[in-house]
């Protein structure tokens, strides 16, 4: 499956977090996205300000650290989405596979959801409201 072979890609930004495998960032640009990464830009970065920053630039964070799920839910920090990659013990084109899904299924609605990508499983979550 290609991204590409949609009429248009949505207008979806992504901050992916270090945590991510760099072949998904690289997936994302083939595919148009304005993706920026953490690892090429600010490694390191504590999370509250990975999300605050992806916040900020009004971006879905990509991340595999369900920390982010704690701020986020628990300590209601502002998200503009979240998309949780929980397959650790996963070949990379697998977790590729399913992000595909998930963006394919609901990318309109992406920055309004907590969304977590399992083996053949994605939740999506409404965020709490603001």
């Amino acid at each position: 499956m290609n991204l590409l072979n949609m009429r248009k890609p949505p207008l979806l930004k992504f901050l992916v977090d270090e945590s991510v495998e760099y072949s998904i960032v690289e997936f994302l640009r083939l595919n148009k996205f304005d993706t920026l990464s953490i690892s090429e830009s600010q490694p390191s970065t504590p999370d509250e300000e990975v999300l605050a920053l992806a916040n900020h630039q009004k971006r879905i964070l990509i991340t595999n650290d369900k920390d982010f799920g704690e701020l986020v839910f628990k300590e209601a920090l502002s998200s503009n989405g979240v998309i949780l990659i929980r397959m650790p013990f996963s070949k990379t084109e697998d977790k590729v596979t399913e992000l595909e899904k998930a963006l394919k299924s609901k990318a309109s609605k992406l920055p309004r959801l907590f969304t977590t990508i399992k083996v053949k499983r994605t939740r999506f979550k409404n965020l709490p409201s603001a």
